[in-house]
Formats: structure tokens, C-alpha cells, sequence
């Protein structure tokens, strides 16, 4: 992941529902779509990663029931790093 020292904006939450890529809310979808950085797990839906901006920067969290790519600690801080708290 690449540090963002000077980048403001906001952080949004979205879940995409139980699997099922149209069950994503409304705004959610909106929300992805817009996103310049999308950090998520592996159980995302393909079909919702295709929405994303050609552009924008995907981070596989990779939390998935007894694999864990990153640790909860480490997810906090490449958040922390596209918030400018590098």
C-alpha cells in the first residue's frame, strides 16, 4: 500500500450484504463507485469489485473465517495511512 501523507477526505463503511453482489444498498453502490481506495475483504462479490473506478485502489484485508492476509492492527494502519496518518 502507498502512504498518502497530504490526502483528506472521508472514510465510509459499507457492507455489501450476505454475498449477493445487488443486495448492496442504493448509496453503498454509489459510494463504491466513487471510491479513489476500496479496503475489503475476499468474500466481496466480483460483480461489485467491477463497479470500482478503473483507478482506484483496491487492499485485500483479506479476513476470511481462519485466514487472516492482514491483522487487525495492520488493517487500522493502512487506513490510518490514506486518512494522512502515516
Amino acid at each position: 500500500f502507498r502512504c498518502h501523507p497530504s490526502f483528506e477526505g472521508k472514510a465510509y463503511l459499507v457492507g455489501a450484504g450476505p454475498g449477493r453482489g445487488d443486495l448492496i444498498t442504493v448509496r453503498g453502490l454509489r459510494l463504491l463507485r466513487e471510491a479513489d481506495v476500496l479496503i475489503c475483504d475476499r468474500l466481496i462479490a466480483q460483480e461489485l469489485l467491477d463497479e470500482a473506478r478503473a483507478d482506484a485502489e483496491i487492499v485485500f484485508a483479506g479476513k476470511r473465517s481462519g485466514l487472516h492476509v492482514l491483522s487487525q492492527e495492520e488493517i487500522n494502519r493502512v487506513r490510518g495511512g490514506f486518512r494522512g496518518g502515516c
